[in-house]
């Protein structure tokens, strides 16, 4: 009889469970769906008023003025790159779109030399309007190199703006390497004979290059400007170009040097920057009373950028 009672409460515990089970599940409000985010991809085309000006001789007279600029850029989500172009420079920029759809964009340039100043942007505050197309607050120094013929502003100068209005066109891929490209490289290998050490340039070293370039269908000649002035011709393949290997010989005391550019390989992305790669070596043949072999260091190293200048 025990059994029987005990085996009853069982089932009714069981059954009590198994109804618990079937309760309906409360549901759940649907999930909102993530915010989108402001697109700036696009070749912005503007002007920007002065509102600041320190350093130049006429900056009363400045105040007001309108000045042209060129922002291209490219977005990955939240991440954007891309070039700021105004005056007579470029300088690389990068930035973040925040939550509210602004951007905030900052870019720094060292003087590729040649009395080309190092540029930095101090403030670039972007937003995008319905209206307008983009508003912007900026803000940028510019430092001339040490060596710079005085002329008559000061070696340091500043300048702030505001974008009331700019035009986009988004951009498509790009062949033309016709104009002035200003970068710099970086000493990534160097080998020597001769030498006890890598000379000039050494390991790890930055230097600024200039190149300049005619363009006819996907053959360039111009002239490289890195560590003397050299003739170049090459081809353009689509977005990439490669220099022809060229030899120039400089005339040095107890002998001759060979300045020979091996390689000499960039790409340009949608936004017009370039990267790549080079190789060059120097040999220094002796005059013959030396009686000595001759000395070569060899180069290779990476483009960290390039920018066509306005």
């Amino acid at each position: 009889m025990r059994l029987r009672a005990l085996a009853i409460v069982t089932l009714a515990v069981v059954m009590a469970a198994c109804s618990s089970d079937r309760t309906p599940a409360v549901p759940t409000a649907p999930s909102a769906p993530p915010p989108s985010i402001t697109n700036y991809t696009g070749t912005w085309h503007g002007s920007y008023v002065m509102t600041q000006c320190g350093g130049r001789r006429h900056c009363v007279l400045s105040i007001g003025q309108q000045n042209p600029f060129v922002l291209s850029l490219e977005q990955i989500g939240t991440r954007v790159t891309g070039v700021f172009q105004a005056e007579a420079w470029a300088v690389q920029v990068v930035g973040e779109v925040a939550a509210d759809g602004g951007l905030t964009l900052a870019g720094h340039r060292n003087s590729p030399g040649w009395y080309l100043p190092a540029v930095e942007i101090t403030k670039f505050t972007v937003r995008r309007s319905e209206v307008t197309g983009l508003q912007a607050e900026l803000a940028f120094r510019v430092r001339y190199p040490d060596g710079t013929p005085e002329g008559m502003n000061s070696r340091e100068q500043s300048v702030g703006g505001r974008v009331d209005a700019a035009e986009r066109n988004i951009p498509t891929p790009l062949t033309p390497f016709a104009g002035r490209w200003t970068g710099a490289l970086v000493i990534k290998e160097c080998s020597f004979v001769g030498w006890t050490f890598c000379w000039p340039e050494n390991l790890g070293e930055q230097w600024g290059y200039e190149l300049t370039l005619a363009q006819t269908g996907n053959r360039v000649t111009g002239e490289l400007n890195f560590r003397g002035r050299t003739a170049v011709t090459g081809t353009v393949s689509g977005d990439t170009l490669t220099l022809d290997p060229v030899t120039r010989e400089d005339p040095q005391s107890g002998g001759r040097l060979f300045f020979r550019v091996q390689r000499w390989t960039m790409t340009r992305d949608r936004v017009g920057q370039v990267r790549g790669e080079m190789a060059y070596e120097r040999e220094m043949a002796w005059e013959p009373s030396r009686n000595m072999p001759p000395y070569v260091s060899r180069y290779r190293g990476d483009l960290l950028y390039g920018i066509l200048e306005p």
